[in-house]
């Protein structure tokens, strides 16, 4: 068991700037010299941390990644005067690197991982700087600011291992979701100094986006990774080009904006639903803390680690959302990636999760599906963001992973040959051996290379698995072969990508077969309507898409009433109506 640091009560009393200027004496043996004067030095794996490549710092030159490749500067800062090549990179998942590198028993599997990520080609992988909470296993933040050393040790020997082996690491801050603490345990860490007002349930979750003090803690922490000294290499987290950047957090999603408006005709029988959500309240913490990690660390590449759902910033690109329900979490990929501060875009892919739409009915639906997201978030992420995109999580069990993989990598292949936006792929996920137990835990998604072929006692199994590594390394190659081709002094400079000859023609609205938002139950409301089969028979699906002509026509809401969800986002306008009016009812959920 990790060592728990003693608790200091009187700490979380402590005022919110006090917080943020205290919080990095919460570790002080972490200040001082690197690896061989620092204790525990021999339990580190010294063939791991040999001969670490001079690496440079990742940097964006408009829609591209590039790195400087000549001597000189160790920061390629756009500069012509340097030589830089691309950075398209393949990558992958390894989320738990920190919590098992902590202990010398488990350290080997943090090795196995990167010696299996070298086999692959793999040049970035993605992995949490967080685990909060006294109750999580390896806890790195036990209580607002009281961190455990030997984890942050955990942390400093994934960074130096993947130094050492080339091999670049993308750090995520923070969870939207309950495992390794998340928003909830921020929440609850809020609502026990006497401050935020939710309990770290489900429920409440959203409460986190407007907590003043919920914020001032995930500062706090923000700024302990950033400033951390590394005890293998010396070398402070923002000033090490082992990191390829930073997470603001994983897969943020906000209800907390949602508004569920209820409408019926005059027939009373006749009800349905339609529903917005601004996401004002998680813009508005995207724009504060990017530019709080901006203030820290200037250097390093910052991303959100979003999904990528579009939203009512760019209408003609709803069409590759996997469904109506993806407008309602308050994610809009465009306006979020807008954010001052943020350098690249990201999106997640989970066809068998997501699509519940008839197009996830068949494999060529599925993959129609999976091309159109690709697409279009590429284009959005040249012609409206003019920066990178990542798919940074996508994964697929083990019977559909091939062609999912192909697609993917073919995808960003084709643009990383014409100098576009794909700027990375990375699979969910990558595991050491013994890891394949536990592998509900990642879905069923994981890959494990070092496993003996004979494991796999299903010879179809077995050469799925030989098959998608065999995609890996492919793909791996050809990005690489043109990184180096593109090696020049105008690579460090911006320059658009080669266009593809499409425009907003190539986007099919008419792919949202029936429009409009998921049917939502009211409180006490009996469930029989489901996002994945939104219309309880025909005549309610001719009701949704055609309204009769009184609920279109209504001078109360200045013209027609918007019923689906195309029109509502594209013209601007939603139901305003009070609870009083005839026919019409607001429900707000938060």
């Amino acid at each position: 068991m990790p060592r728990l640091p003693p608790f200091v009560a009187p700490f979380l009393l402590l005022p919110a700037l006090l917080l943020l200027a205290g919080v990095l004496a919460a570790h002080p043996t972490n200040e001082g010299a690197p690896l061989a004067s620092q204790p525990h030095a021999d339990a580190v794996s010294r063939r791991s941390l040999r001969a670490t490549p001079k690496l440079g710092f990742v940097q964006r030159a408009g829609t591209r990644f590039v790195v400087q490749v000549a001597a000189g500067s160790n920061d390629a800062s756009n500069r012509t005067d340097e030589t830089c090549e691309n950075f398209y990179f393949v990558g992958a998942n390894t989320y738990y690197l920190m919590v098992r590198g902590s202990e010398a028993r488990f350290r080997c599997e943090v090795d196995e991982v990167l010696d299996a990520a070298v086999e692959l080609g793999i040049t970035v992988i993605r992995t949490w700087g967080f685990s909060d909470g006294s109750e999580e296993w390896n806890a790195l933040q036990r209580q607002p600011g009281v961190y455990d050393e030997e984890t942050f040790r955990g942390l400093d020997y994934a960074i130096a291992a993947a130094g050492a082996r080339g091999i670049r690491l993308l750090i995520a801050f923070g969870n939207y979701w309950r495992h390794f603490g998340g928003v909830d345990r921020y929440n609850a860490w809020s609502r026990d100094a006497g401050h935020g007002t939710c309990d770290g349930s489900f429920n409440c979750r959203d409460e986190f986006w407007v907590d003043p003090y919920a914020r001032v803690l995930y500062k706090a922490h923000v700024d302990a990774v950033i400033n951390r000294r590394n005890v293998h290499t010396g070398v402070r987290y923002r000033d090490d080009p082992t990191i390829f950047g930073w997470n603001l957090m994983n897969e943020p999603r906000s209800a907390y904006d949602l508004v569920v408006e209820r409408r019926r005709s005059s027939d009373a029988s006749l009800e349905y639903n339609v529903s917005s959500n601004s996401g004002d309240a998680l813009q508005a913490w995207i724009e504060d803390m990017a530019a709080h990690v901006k203030r820290s660390d200037p250097r390093h590449l910052l991303t959100i680690g979003s999904e990528g759902f579009f939203g009512q910033s760019s209408p003609l690109y709803l069409y590759a959302n996997p469904g109506p329900w993806a407008q309602l979490e308050g994610v809009d990929f465009v306006r979020n990636h807008r954010a001052p501060g943020i350098d690249f875009a990201t999106m997640h892919a989970y066809v068998d999760q997501w699509l519940c739409t008839e197009r996830g009915k068949d494999k060529q639906g599925r993959d129609s599906w999976f091309d159109d997201w690709l697409d279009a978030h590429q284009q959005a992420a040249e012609e409206e963001l003019q920066m990178p995109v990542v798919l940074e999580e996508f994964g697929g069990k083990i019977g559909a992973r091939r062609d999912l993989y192909a697609r993917a990598f073919d995808s960003f292949a084709r643009s990383a040959a014409r100098g576009g936006g794909g700027g990375g792929v990375m699979f969910w996920i990558l595991y050491h051996a013994c890891y394949s137990p536990l592998d509900r835990f990642g879905g069923g998604y994981g890959e494990y290379p070092t496993l003996p072929e004979g494991v796999f006692t299903d010879s179809k199994e077995a050469r799925h698995r030989a098959d998608t590594r065999a995609l890996i390394k492919d793909a791996s190659t050809r990005l690489k072969a043109l990184n180096s081709a593109s090696a020049s002094r105008g690579t460090c400079a911006w320059s658009p990508p080669v266009p593809k000859g499409e425009g907003c023609n190539n986007l099919e609205i008419t792919q949202l077969a029936f429009g409009g938002m998921p049917w939502r139950c009211l409180p006490g409301e009996t469930e029989n309507l489901t996002n994945c089969a939104p219309f309880a028979d025909a005549y309610r699906a001719r009701l949704y898409r055609q309204p009769p002509a009184q609920w279109r026509a209504d001078g109360r809401v200045d013209g027609d009433l918007p019923y689906n969800t195309v029109e509502s986002l594209v013209m601007g306008k939603l139901v305003k109506a009070s609870s009083d009016e005839a026919g019409f009812f607001l429900v707000i959920i938060k």
